[in-house]
C-alpha cells in the first residue's frame, strides 16, 4: 500500500487533475533517492532510478487497475495486478514509486523499502497489501 503521497498528488486528486484508474507506472530508484513530497512533483523529479537488465527506465505499467467500493466498511479502495520484474538485476532499490505516466507524468506516492534490496538475475515482483494500493477511509 501506498504510504507516503507527494502534496502535489493530493491537489490534483481532489480538484480532478490525477486519473488513478488508468495510466499508472512503478519506478524504482536507489538509496541515494531522497524524496521530497512538497517540491517533487513530476518523473523528471526523480533521481537514482535504478538501471540494470531487466529493468527499463520509466519502470513498468500496472496491469488490471480497479476501483470498488466497500458500502458496508464504507471504504474505497484502488487495487491492480501485482507487477513483476524478469531476470532483474539491480542493486540498492529502496522506493517503489508510483507516477501517472500520460501527460505531465505527475507522482503519486512511494513506497520505502526501509533497506536497500539487491537482485542477481531473478524474477521479482511487488506484492501489493490486501488493502489495495490505495485504501480511503
Amino acid at each position: 500500500m501506498i504510504r507516503t503521497f507527494y502534496t502535489n498528488a493530493k491537489k490534483l486528486l481532489l480538484s480532478g487533475g490525477l486519473d488513478l484508474d488508468a495510466n499508472i507506472y512503478l519506478a524504482l530508484c536507489d538509496s541515494s533517492y531522497v524524496p521530497n513530497i512538497t517540491t517533487h512533483t513530476v518523473y523528471t523529479d526523480l533521481t537514482h532510478e535504478i538501471v540494470g537488465a531487466g529493468y527499463t527506465a520509466g519502470g513498468i505499467a500496472l496491469a488490471g487497475l480497479v476501483a470498488t467500493a466497500d458500502n458496508v466498511n464504507y471504504e474505497g479502495m484502488l487495487d491492480a495486478t501485482d507487477p513483476q520484474w524478469l531476470g532483474l538485476m539491480a542493486a540498492n532499490v529502496q522506493y517503489i514509486v508510483f507516477y501517472q505516466s500520460t501527460g505531465s507524468k505527475y507522482l503519486i506516492g512511494y513506497i520505502d523499502l526501509e533497506s536497500p534490496a539487491t537482485y542477481a538475475p531473478k524474477n521479482v515482483s511487488v506484492v501489493f497489501h490486501a488493502d489495495g494500493l490505495i485504501r480511503v477511509q
